[in-house]
């Protein structure tokens, strides 16, 4: 496989977004959504820990495949 350094950086951003967004507890749970068949965001939000769900049709996106997939994540020091 080809490495390239843009890899795992999507990842390390959305890690210190969680950090940030759990710190002091505030934030009781984070979600996210994207297109079912963006495998790389679901492959990113599943390396956080987050869980999948569900399946939803989500017609903000573009074309025809409206499916989309929902992922939370829960702050464990709530």
């Amino acid at each position: 496989s080809h490495y390239s350094p843009m890899d795992g950086l999507a990842t390390e951003a959305a890690q210190g977004l969680l950090s940030k967004a759990f710190q002091d507890n505030r934030v009781p749970v984070v979600f996210a959504r994207t297109m079912k068949s963006n495998i790389a965001s679901q492959k990113v939000m599943q390396r956080l820990g987050m869980d999948p769900i569900r399946e939803f049709q989500d017609h903000r996106f573009p074309g025809k495949n409206k499916t989309a997939v929902w992922y939370e994540i829960i702050n464990k020091e709530k």
